[in-house]
């Protein structure tokens, strides 16, 4: 009996982990001319009969919180590289200020077709590598960066 319930437990989990994601991707490809979270919210108004503003509200509700606890573990892992002597005050400062000027050009960019959000972001990430060695912040040490899928990227090295 537990046998079976562990194993029905690790497919659902398998499921969800790998059968949610799929679904976003594809149904995102669906909707080529619109965003991915729209087309979302469409299918998950009609399925379930609901009001489609309702249901955009709940998802950019969701966004906020998480962009909002993003920022916050963004200037946490700041304050521990300045704390363990891996950044300078004035680093941490101009590399938030840096973060801050990439989440703009991200936002200019979110209604641009893929292709030239690819481009500028590419440029910024090599304009962004120079700023840093002009800065004398070592790139394992970076917070932030253009990711290959064009969002911010991963954290480099060490916090």
């Amino acid at each position: 009996m537990k046998k079976s319930a562990l194993v029905l437990g690790s497919v659902a989990v398998f499921g969800l982990g790998v059968g949610v994601p799929l679904a976003v991707s594809t149904i995102g490809a669906e909707a080529e001319s619109s965003k991915p979270q729209d087309s979302l919210v469409d299918k998950i108004a009609t399925k379930f009969n609901l009001n489609k503003d309702e249901v955009k509200k709940v998802f950019d509700e969701e966004r906020g919180s998480r962009q909002s606890d993003r920022q916050e573990h963004f200037k946490e892992r700041l304050n521990n590289l300045v704390a363990t002597n891996k950044l300078t005050k004035e680093q941490a400062n101009a590399v938030e200020s840096k973060h801050s000027e990439l989440m703009q050009l991200k936002n200019e960019l979110k209604d641009k077709p893929k292709e030239e959000r690819k481009a500028a972001l590419a440029q910024k990430r090599e304009e962004i590598k120079q700023w840093a060695k002009d800065n004398g912040i070592d790139e394992q040490v970076m917070l932030f960066g253009v990711g290959k899928n064009g969002g911010p990227g991963p954290v480099h090295g060490n916090q």
